[in-house]
């Protein structure tokens, strides 16, 4: 059986045979940048995320932080001092039950629901 290739003049062979080595190369050549461009855009994002979330956490510390200055600051006021007071003192007239009457009233039984 005769080889068809063999046929084929060397003019039409060795074009062919670049061409051929040619898009083997740009097809390897992108994959390889099709991957490390995913790797550095993953990285990228994941830096991202991470600032974002640090600057979450940072929004949250302040946040208590305010919260933990206002509670300071209200409690050295006399006033808060004896609503406290009055406060506990009714919670514990209430007795043993005084979260379950608490609950019935203002939850189960409150005329202006939400």
């Amino acid at each position: 059986m005769k080889n068809p290739i063999r046929n084929i003049a060397i003019g039409v062979k060795l074009p062919i045979a670049i061409a051929c080595s040619v898009a083997i190369t740009v097809i390897a050549l992108t994959i390889v940048s099709v991957t490390a461009a995913r790797g550095i855009i993953a990285n990228s994002v994941e830096e991202k995320l991470e600032s974002i979330a640090m600057m979450q956490a940072d929004r949250v510390n302040d946040l208590f932080g305010s919260i933990e200055r206002d509670i300071r600051l209200q409690s050295a006021t006399p006033l808060i001092a004896q609503a406290l007071v009055a406060f506990t003192d009714g919670f514990e007239s209430l007795g043993e039950e005084a979260y379950e009457t608490l609950t019935r009233v203002y939850i189960h039984e409150n005329e202006n629901p939400t």
